[in-house]
């Protein structure tokens, strides 16, 4: 039973490490995983101060001030000012952001694409259902 939580996490890096492999096989410019989550947190959230990206990443404002620098090097996203807090500055995704973000998408359904051929769309859904149950605290 103590084999869940590395059975969980293996399938995790398995699934993000082919997500990857296929978006660079595709001729896109490598992002780390961390620079992608950062995007994808973006895309939720439309923009996010440094801080806030950090809690949502559970990670330190450092690591997210460098995160988002690499973004921004590579044209991804953009910092501008708060109007509320010039001191801020909010995340947001560029236009090739929005658009890297929209083919990781298409990866990703592709990817579930032959999940659910390989193990049917029943225990998908169970999946989903368990992971999105609230069977754990933290």
């Amino acid at each position: 039973m103590s084999d869940l939580i590395d059975l969980v996490s293996d399938k995790h890096a398995q699934l993000r490490g082919e997500v990857r492999q296929r978006w660079i096989q595709n001729g896109n410019e490598d992002v780390t995983p961390q620079e992608y989550y950062l995007m994808t947190r973006l895309e939720m959230n439309k923009e996010l101060t440094i801080a806030e990206t950090a809690r949502k990443m559970n990670i330190s404002r450092q690591a997210a001030h460098k995160c988002a620098k690499g973004l921004i090097e590579k044209d991804l996203i953009t910092a501008v000012a708060s109007e509320e807090n010039l001191r801020e500055k909010l995340l947001q995704l560029t236009t090739k952001g929005l658009d890297c973000c929209k083919e990781m998408t298409s990866i990703k359904e592709d990817i579930v694409k032959e999940i659910v051929e390989t193990l049917g769309a029943e225990k998908v859904e169970l999946l989903k259902e368990i992971l999105k149950a609230n069977w754990y605290r933290s």
